[in-house]
């Protein structure tokens, strides 16, 4: 049996050839799906805001199956003589979802996105920061309940800025016209 692995998408042509993959991976994951995580959103984020940022798309891959996304980039910020390198989401300040992967496979997945950040952050001394997120994410919790067990140097802090008030819409249109008194 295989067990999740991450291959990483750093180039245009690699993001560019998971099109079709993308999408029909992501209307498998309706409680991870948004708009904000689809292909078409991402790419065009990513052609108009890309330019000083690396590519570091995160493709769970479970034998020669794509499980789940995690679109994520590098980022170098510099204040003053002080520099400092992360690891965030792509299109960081407009979307608050972080990942995507089939619920059958969250646990491997987020296994293998753990190993990943473990090594990464430590070797090339960078920050995963994940902006916007709800408190409810379903990667946050994951990422919370399980940190701990993979690594004593992986640390959360997280800090609440604000609160938005939202109201959770439906899927479709129609299910939306059916709620409505």
């Amino acid at each position: 049996m295989h067990s999740a692995v991450i291959r990483i998408i750093s180039d245009l042509k690699q993001f560019e050839s998971l099109s079709a993959t993308w999408n029909s991976l992501l209307s498998k994951c309706q409680d991870d799906n948004s708009i904000f995580l689809t292909y078409e959103w991402l790419w065009t984020w990513w052609k108009h805001f890309g330019e000083g940022k690396k590519l570091n798309i995160l493709v769970i891959e479970k034998g020669d199956q794509i499980i789940g996304i995690v679109p994520l980039m590098k980022v170098e910020y510099k204040i003053g003589p002080i520099k400092f390198r992360t690891l965030e989401k792509i299109s960081f300040t407009s979307c608050n979802y972080v990942w995507f992967t089939k619920p059958e496979n969250r646990q491997e997945a987020i296994n293998a996105v753990l190993a990943y950040l473990k090594e990464e952050l430590s070797k090339n001394k960078l920050v995963l920061r994940l902006t916007l997120v709800p408190e409810d994410s379903r990667f946050l919790d994951l990422l919370r309940t399980h940190t701990s067990l993979v690594s004593e140097a992986l640390v959360i802090q997280e800090r609440i800025m604000t609160s938005a008030p939202y109201i959770t819409l439906p899927t479709t249109w129609d299910e939306y016209f059916r709620s409505k008194p």
